[in-house]
């Protein structure tokens, strides 16, 4: 699992944390009776996400940023993720 965290430098205390991992999917074509090994694909899953929700989100934007880290690590290495909606997106970044 990969963990990162923002530091509040001012108070020295975590605001925010992520942690995700990745494993590789392989579809299974029922009708063939066999697995796509062509089609396997790289899903990162974020299963630990967490803010200091008494901060102002607009003074600091936790959610946004922690968010941000997760897809630009997931862009980086071009893999799926997964946010827990049943969705796999691939995401495009732009700055």
């Amino acid at each position: 699992m990969t963990i990162k965290a923002f530091l509040n430098v001012e108070t020295n205390n975590l605001d925010g944390v992520v942690g995700y991992f990745r494993r590789v999917y392989c579809p299974y074509d029922d009708d063939a009776g066999e697995w796509l090994e062509e089609d396997k694909r790289t899903v990162q899953t974020c299963p630990l996400f967490g803010y200091d929700t008494s901060k102002s989100q607009i003074e600091y934007p936790l959610y946004q940023l922690l968010s941000g880290v997760l897809a630009e690590d997931g862009q980086m290495d071009d893999v799926y993720i997964n946010q827990s909606s049943g969705l796999f997106v691939n995401y495009k970044l732009i700055f």
